[in-house]
């Protein structure tokens, strides 16, 4: 059996090498990670255009204040142990910071992403998978797994998708958790929606949950605000050679803001689009032709879905010349993207 990155390590070098940097250091990894769909809808299709197929742009990453902040609580719920529950709208970021966070110190941070569709069971093998424990050991019983984790106190598990909100079910996986932190003390994060803790903390509730809620922490994301979406259109300016004009910012900016339609998810993918839209009628006139410098690839098709058009897409890079993102574009890529899920059955 493979021994984890903390097993090769003693109990200093395990402190200095797994304490978490503040946020504000460096940029977090992986700059494509902000730009996701909506949960509740699946991923656009590619653009066909005279035959070929384009993958939609993917806006650079840019660390704004309200991810910054979580990702300082999220370093103090290691640093301290604690017990966090991380919430906000859907779009708002969450998942991103908890990915980032998690793939920046791997066989240390672990991110289970299908809390809300686990039994009580399948997450304590889950999480016995995460520590390494032999797979004869993964059994149904908690106490197996908190003897591993308080032999290895530098363990930290992010829950993520904490919504599905069956009462009872939910209640013997809070109680297993609490009880486990209490015992090994390790940190935990559970991430949901406000709706979660909307119905965490309604008066209904709070009986049932209130021994998990009396040790949980709070960190609300909020999402970008007016100032952040205006330096993240400029830094795209810059990166992709792009400009919008004022009625184009106009209408983008309000839209990072606007937890309903998604927030900073849509309002990166509709710059995605715009930039994408663009390069190909820049490329595609004037006699122009597509640079030996675009990336073709082969694209990634779910299982039982199948994409008109070529098999393989092809990734635009920036133009020679500045290109001008207008109204007119935005409001047709956004017009675009409503269309799409119209067209997709709710789950």
């Amino acid at each position: 059996m493979n021994n984890p990155a903390w097993q090769n390590l003693d109990s200093q070098e395990m402190l200095e090498n797994t304490l978490l940097p503040d946020p504000f250091d460096e940029p977090l990894p992986d700059p494509n990670a902000i730009l996701t769909v909506l949960n509740q809808y699946e991923s656009p299709s590619p653009l066909i255009y005279e035959g070929c197929s384009y993958r939609y742009s993917k806006p650079p990453y840019m660390l704004f204040q309200d991810q910054a902040n979580a990702k300082r609580r999220l370093r103090e719920t290691y640093t301290q142990r604690l017990f966090l529950l991380l919430f906000g709208y859907s779009g708002c970021g969450k998942t991103t910071v908890l990915r980032q966070f998690a793939d920046k110190y791997p066989g240390i941070v672990f991110y289970i992403d299908d809390f809300g569709s686990l039994s009580l069971s399948q997450l304590l093998l889950t999480m016995g998978k995460c520590v390494n424990l032999p797979l004869k050991l993964r059994t149904s019983s908690k106490d197996l797994l908190t003897d591993a984790l308080k032999a290895n106190p530098h363990i930290m598990f992010l829950f993520d998708e904490v919504d599905v909100f069956d009462t009872a079910g939910n209640l013997r996986k809070f109680d297993m958790l609490r009880k486990i932190q209490d015992v090994a003390g390790n940190p935990m994060v559970l991430c949901g929606t406000s709706i979660l803790y909307n119905k965490l903390y309604s008066e209904r509730n709070y009986e049932k949950f209130g021994q998990l809620l009396r040790r949980l922490d709070e960190c609300e994301m909020k999402g970008m605000l007016r100032s952040d979406a205006a330096n993240y259109l400029n830094m795209v300016c810059r990166e992709e050679n792009v400009c919008f004009t004022f009625q184009a910012r106009q209408i983008l900016e309000p839209l990072a803001l606007n937890a309903k339609i998604g927030g900073i998810a849509v309002f990166t993918l509709i710059i995605g689009r715009a930039i994408t839209l663009k390069r190909i009628q820049y490329y595609r006139s004037d006699g122009r032709s597509i640079p030996d410098s675009a990336e073709c690839a082969r694209m990634a098709i779910k299982e039982g879905l199948v994409y008109p058009g070529p098999d393989a897409a092809i990734t635009l890079p920036p133009t020679p010349e500045r290109l001008t993102i207008d109204e007119a574009l935005v409001s047709a890529c956004m017009a675009d993207f409503k269309r799409q899920l119209l067209r997709r059955p709710m789950a």
